[in-house]
């Protein structure tokens, strides 16, 4: 192979230069279309069938050759030298499958246009009126581009529009089978619009045999589109199988198609609506089955909400707005060529969703937009249903379709979208957890605030800082700031794994930070506060209270001076709990020690002090070391009043937490003592502890779990 073919086929295997062809012949496909349109003779008639009387038609307007017929003139009969055809409405029938369902009929009417087209295509062309009022005319040879009606034009764009961008998924996304599936779907909608186009925008009456050729065009590319839409569906965006079902989707139509082209289907029913419909019931049964398969997989389920969506909006609309009422015998030519229209939600849709769905606003309206797709179908049905099963006049049909979709449907969509909202997080309950648990530190509560909020698989700590919200991944990880010089936090699939984050989540995050940072600098205003009116009254207690007792301890004696010199230890307890830090737990924990064993040998009791040799670098908070020295301090009384001689207490360090065990042995005949530790144990609930007291055996047992903070000493 010579270096220009290298160079050729290296070329092609750009997306660029794979676009810059399809587009190539898209654009072909279309000049074609538009040459073929125009390239008929043009006698400047705009016609319709006329309302008051069957079997005429009426002209609607005039110019070039026609100029001398006024509007509004019925026409009767239209003629060249000796032949003469009297005109029916049903020939400027612009969708001729929809009028004569029957293939007898439909070929009727195509032998009745070759007639009107050689008439048409004669040097001299005369028309006639009811009241025998004739006009007679030359027939350009030629029609002009600018009187090629808007219906052409918007079926031929939206051929262009969906082969195009079937073409960009197919040229970006090359080795995803379902991108090919999609750039087949739109070279079909190019096929089928576009012959649509040319022959449901002549002007009277084409050759039969061309029309022939341009309604199985149409027909064909209807058949492949079904099926390459289906074909994307099964593969889309998981594949369901191992089975090539694209390729057999594709014979099966092809064997659809033949019945089409030798006319062995009888019909267009059986030839072409009921096989489109079919090809739609199955994608329906593909959306439930890959519904099913993304059930944990939020990206994909994300990514076939938006699927499902545009082809409900499109291709579901397009069926319930001409296949269906086909199928219930009415004629509904005239609204084909603006519903293909429809299709331009599809190929938008599948443009962003095939080749990448960050469509994260998606979650926050699908429902909404599905809702209310159902209800317009749900009119539909109705109205026809009433029309059809009842005998309703459609004036009354239509009023009770209404009345029940306002008093039944919508009721029903709006309870059950408030049920479907009910259950994401809500900011009030982040909101809580941010000023609901002072005793954590700023970081947890954060964290709590982010858990209420999107209810995420997993909470991480980020491995870098980050300023701001932020969503990543494709939307399966938000990155969120942290709090008071906390990590930021790495947040995977929200609600459970249940969808994907949006850029509403990003809002929210942003609210929930500012309002924390709020919530967290009062607190620390408050604290702060707090701290500087303990510093003064610890300051006014040692100063005066203290200087009092320690007169009355050195000019009495007695029980003056034992009272005394009780009220000075419990001062000294109060300003241990007003002290403006906490300790390293190695000096609490000698300081409790001390002042136990004080306090026990002056009340005749032994204390057995049971811990271990060292304890790890941490500290304990002023509230908690008074709370574990009154406790204790409590234990020792209670042996004293019981006549016991001796406390056990074991200490130990396990999970960052500090376990006190405290053991008071009974002797026998010694009943167990109600224990006075009611007013401890609400001290401990208020900072969120669990002070306990039971009996076991002969032993009373105190039991308490403290937790400790990190390094030597903290704020």
């Amino acid at each position: 192979m010579s270096l220009t073919h290298h160079r050729i086929l290296d070329a092609w295997r750009t997306p660029a230069a794979r676009l810059t062809v399809t587009l190539a012949v898209v654009l072909a496909t279309a000049a074609g279309l538009v040459a073929l349109s125009v390239r008929q003779p043009w006698t400047g008639l705009d016609l319709k069938p006329a309302e008051e009387r069957a079997g005429r038609v009426m002209v609607t307007g005039s110019g070039g050759p026609s100029a001398q017929v006024p509007g509004g003139t019925p026409l009767l009969r239209i003629g060249a030298a000796d032949r003469w055809m009297t005109l029916d409405g049903a020939d400027l029938s612009p969708e001729p499958d929809t009028r004569f369902v029957a293939f007898e009929a439909f070929h009727a009417f195509l032998a009745r246009q070759t007639e009107l087209a050689t008439l048409l295509a004669s040097d001299e062309v005369c028309l006639e009126s009811p009241s025998s009022q004739r006009w007679c005319l030359s027939p350009a040879p030629q029609r002009p581009m600018t009187d090629l009606p808007a219906m052409f034009w918007l079926q031929l764009v939206v051929g262009c529009l969906g082969a195009t961008i079937g073409a960009a998924v197919w040229a970006y996304r090359r080795d995803d089978t379902a991108a090919r599936w999609v750039g087949i779907s739109g070279l079909a909608l190019l096929a089928s619009a576009g012959a649509a186009a040319v022959y449901g925008s002549r002007e009277l009456a084409i050759d039969g045999e061309l029309f022939r050729g341009l309604h199985l065009v149409n027909g064909g590319g209807a058949l492949a589109f079904c099926a390459a839409f289906a074909a994307t569906l099964w593969h889309y965006p998981l594949r369901l199988g191992q089975a090539p079902v694209g390729r057999l989707l594709l014979a099966a139509y092809g064997l659809v198609f033949l019945g089409l082209l030798t006319g062995l289907a009888g019909n267009f029913d059986l030839a072409l609506r009921l096989p489109v419909l079919g090809g739609f019931a199955l994608t329906a049964a593909f959306a439930l089955a890959q519904w099913r398969r993304s059930r944990q997989r939020p990206l994909e389920r994300a990514a076939l909400r938006w699927f499902l969506l545009a082809w409900l909006g499109g291709g579901g609309a397009f069926l319930a707005v001409v296949f269906v009422p086909a199928l219930l015998g009415h004629d509904v030519g005239n609204s084909q060529a603006p519903a293909f229209a429809l299709f331009l939600i599809i190929y938008g849709g599948l443009a962003l969703g095939v080749v990448r769905y960050r469509l994260f606003d998606l979650d926050r309206w699908w429902f909404t937009a599905w809702t209310a797709a159902a209800g317009g179908v749900l009119f539909v049905l109705l109205d026809i249903s009433m029309v059809k099963i009842l005998s309703l006049a459609a004036e009354q049909a239509t009023l009770l379709a209404l009345l029940t979709v306002s008093w039944i449907y919508l009721p029903a969509r709006q309870w059950l979208q408030h049920r479907m909202r009910r259950k994401r997080g809500q900011l009030d309950g982040a909101l809580q957890a941010l000023a609901s648990a002072p005793e954590r530190s700023a970081g947890e509560n954060w964290r709590q605030a982010i858990q209420a909020l999107f209810s995420p698989l997993r909470i991480l700590d980020a491995s870098a800082a980050q300023a701001t919200p932020e969503i990543t991944d494709q939307g399966t990880t938000l990155l969120v700031p942290g709090l008071a010089g906390t990590g930021a936090l790495r947040l995977e699939f929200a609600d459970a794994g249940g969808r994907l984050f949006i850029p509403a989540d990003v809002r929210l995050a942003e609210s929930a930070h500012s309002i924390a940072e709020r919530l967290h600098a009062y607190r620390v205003a408050v604290e702060r506060g707090a701290q500087r009116e303990r510093e003064r009254i610890a300051r006014a207690l040692h100063d005066d209270v203290g200087s009092a007792l320690l007169s009355v301890l050195h000019e009495s004696n007695g029980p003056a001076q034992t009272a005394a010199r009780r009220a000075l230890a419990e001062l000294r307890l109060v300003l241990q709990g007003l002290a403006a830090h906490g300790q390293a737990l190695d000096d609490i924990l000698g300081w409790c020690r001390g002042e136990l064993r004080e306090h026990a040998d002056a009340i005749g009791v032994e204390l057995d002090w049971d811990a271990p040799p060292q304890f790890p670098d941490a500290s304990l908070d002023a509230h908690r070391s008074l709370l574990l020295l009154r406790s204790l301090r409590e234990l020792i009384d209670l042996a004293a009043s019981t006549g016991q001689q001796a406390v056990r207490i074991v200490l130990q360090v396990r999970d960052h937490h500090l376990d006190i065990d405290g053991r008071l042995t009974l002797s026998e005949g010694c009943p167990v003592p109600e224990t006075p530790l009611g007013t401890l144990r609400q001290r401990a609930l208020a900072l969120g502890l669990n002070l306990q007291t039971r009996a076991a055996g002969r032993q009373l047992i105190l039991a308490l779990r403290l937790p400790l903070s990190e390094g030597p000493g903290s704020a």
